[in-house]
């Protein structure tokens, strides 16, 4: 399981990553996996962990992907398929953070 975020739905996108990151996110290692960036991650219940960043590249799309930790991330914050989340991107002192907050229902626009 995995968080995936469609590229063109990141809200100022030139804030999120810079070109070194990006050209990052669009290479493979020499046995052609995937490229990751670690990121700091506030969860919901306020732990904090790290987790890594990649990009998937489909024919006619593209989505940042949540991987490695994101299961625990999962699990320790009880987030359910379709359920509305926020994810926030910031630096401090050069280091990245994403912080996820849930949305209640019943703040969920139809």
């Amino acid at each position: 399981m995995r968080l995936s975020i469609p590229v063109k739905q990141v809200v100022n996108p030139d804030e999120f990553l810079n070109a070194q990151e990006k050209e990052i996110l669009d290479t493979r290692d020499s046995c052609n996996r995937m490229s990751k960036i670690k990121f700091n991650l506030i969860e919901p219940s306020l732990e904090v962990c790290n987790i890594h960043l990649a990009k998937w590249s489909m024919n006619s799309s593209s989505s940042y992907v949540l991987l490695n930790d994101w299961m625990s991330v999962h699990q320790r914050n009880g987030l359910k398929v379709n359920m509305m989340v926020q994810l926030w991107f910031f630096r401090k002192d050069e280091n990245r953070w994403l912080a996820l907050v849930v949305i209640p229902d019943d703040q969920c626009s139809s």
